[in-house]
């Protein structure tokens, strides 16, 4: 990925599902990233609204998927229906994330702009966050949390809620966990903002992009997806 301008920015990729069967330079099998990893994320290199993404992780009763909503298999039983996927790592979130929901990885949709003839830019951001009804997922699309951010102080607004009547409800606490959203500062956020555009710079060839991003620490990220 480095010569892509994406550097380190990207979570570990440990190998790769295809034809139902898991292939990898470094692993015999997903079992042994397990072992070692305790929980990957298993990606569909097509699709969206988190309807082929899972989070794997050891359980008592062994390896477990977890995927939209509440759903929940085992992964002997699923593997074989899994194909054309990526498996790469879970990357741990931020502390002001944990506190406003901490069961999934709550990540920014920043879209970005990189014309010929000016510098790149940021023309917006939105913090999607996980609820009881999304489950470890935080697509919108399942009920998660859509946020506006400030792109000039990075702090969020409300939360919006799609219902199951397709009218929005808005929160400035999280109705899962009471945690304040609205007003909440994304640390560092300059700092951020700056390195997303610095890779944008980079990848001269990407004009228009939705980046899907993990805030892991203040002033640090990952790039998990560019749409």
């Amino acid at each position: 990925m480095e010569n892509q301008g994406l550097g380190n920015y990207t979570p570990t990729l440990f190998g790769t599902i295809r034809n139902n069967v898991f292939k990898s330079d470094d692993y015999d099998n997903i079992y042994e990233v397990l072992a070692e990893e305790e929980k990957v994320v298993i990606k569909g290199i097509q699709g969206g609204g988190g309807n082929s993404v899972y989070i794997c992780e050891m359980d008592d009763g062994g390896p477990v998927l977890h995927a939209k909503g509440s759903t929940r298999f085992d992964l002997n039983s699923k593997l074989e229906d899994i194909d054309d996927s990526i498996v790469t790592e879970y990357c741990t979130q931020a502390d002001y994330l944990k506190q406003i929901y901490p069961h999934s990885a709550n990540t920014i949709r920043a879209l970005t702009i990189n014309p010929e003839d000016s510098e790149p830019h940021l023309v917006r951001a939105i913090h999607r966050i996980g609820s009881d009804q999304s489950g470890l997922l935080d697509n919108f699309s399942q009920r998660g949390l859509s946020v506006d951010i400030d792109l000039e102080t990075g702090e969020l607004g409300p939360a919006a809620e799609r219902l199951e009547s397709n009218k929005l409800c808005w929160y400035d606490k999280h109705p899962s966990t009471g945690a304040k959203i609205n007003g909440i500062q994304i640390p560092r956020w300059n700092s951020l903002k700056r390195q997303l555009l610095e890779i944008v710079s980079n990848t001269p060839e990407i004009k228009y992009c939705g980046w899907d991003i993990v805030v892991t620490k203040p002033g640090k990220i990952k790039i998990i997806e560019g749409n």
